[in-house]
């Protein structure tokens, strides 16, 4: 009596990879011509793009050492020095314990490292509350 012997995993993956070759080759391309491509090495730009912060969400530009004592039971409170649109600068620092309302792709004003979403904060006139804190870079 024959028995079917079987390959070990290995043993299938080698004769797969050995029944297949190709070769991948890169190939010069107007950039015009280059949606959907894939690019066969990484391209770095010589430039910072945006060249300054911006702002990822609506939201209010703070720094975050101010934020880290807040909790639900006791909010930190803010004071709202301005508010900066997408294309326009900001006019002010963000010093302790104020913060600006930054839109979407707004640049973040000096000062402020973090940007806090405004659906995790409370307008009260010219202040602002939170209830977590936010760690530094958090955009």
């Amino acid at each position: 009596m024959k028995f079917l012997k079987l390959d070990t995993y290995e043993e299938a993956i080698k004769k797969i990879e050995d029944s297949i070759s190709f070769e991948l080759k890169s190939e010069d391309t107007p950039i015009s011509s280059s949606l959907n491509r894939i690019l066969s090495e990484d391209l770095i730009s010589p430039i910072n793009v945006p060249d300054y912060p911006k702002s990822q969400m609506d939201g209010y530009a703070v720094r975050s050492e101010d934020t880290f004592e807040a909790s639900e039971t006791s909010p930190v409170k803010m004071r709202l020095i301005e508010s900066v649109n997408a294309g326009s600068p900001p006019r002010y620092s963000i010093k302790k314990n104020t913060c600006s309302y930054v839109a979407t792709g707004a640049p973040v004003p000096d000062g402020a490292d973090s940007v806090v979403m405004i659906e995790n904060t409370q307008l009260q006139g010219e202040y602002i509350s939170l209830s977590r804190g936010v760690t530094p870079g958090e955009n």
